[in-house]
């Protein structure tokens, strides 16, 4: 699988509602497990990457004014194209582990929602 395919999944099956908020989750996760699955420059370059992309999602949400929607859309695609580019082996098997990680929280997540 590639990256694009398990975000894909992600965001189709979980909590993640965006491309967005799936690579930033796991990039956050990457960090506080200080980059175990994938400790080589190239994937810590990817991970600068959304981690700089979520920073502009950030900023863009506290703006006020028309498009902003429009800006908003867009920055998702940025994400979801980013998925798609051709990442580092150490970047698309760190992500399985995280969607594993995800997916084993998910059914603790709705019964603690009550579903």
């Amino acid at each position: 699988m590639n990256a694009y395919e398990i975000l894909n999944q992600v965001v189709q099956h979980s909590i993640y509602s965006t491309f967005g908020d799936a690579w930033f989750a796991f990039e956050a996760w990457e960090r506080a497990r200080r980059f175990r699955d994938d400790p080589s420059a190239p994937s810590k370059e990817t991970l600068e990457w959304i981690r700089t992309l979520h920073e502009l999602t950030v900023q863009l949400d506290a703006f006020q004014g028309p498009g902003k929607s429009s800006c908003q859309a867009a920055l998702e695609t940025v994400f979801r194209e980013f998925a798609r580019l051709d990442h580092h082996q150490e970047i698309t098997n760190a992500l399985q582990i995280w969607r594993d990680a995800v997916w084993q929280e998910i059914p603790a997540s709705k019964e603690s929602a009550g579903m």
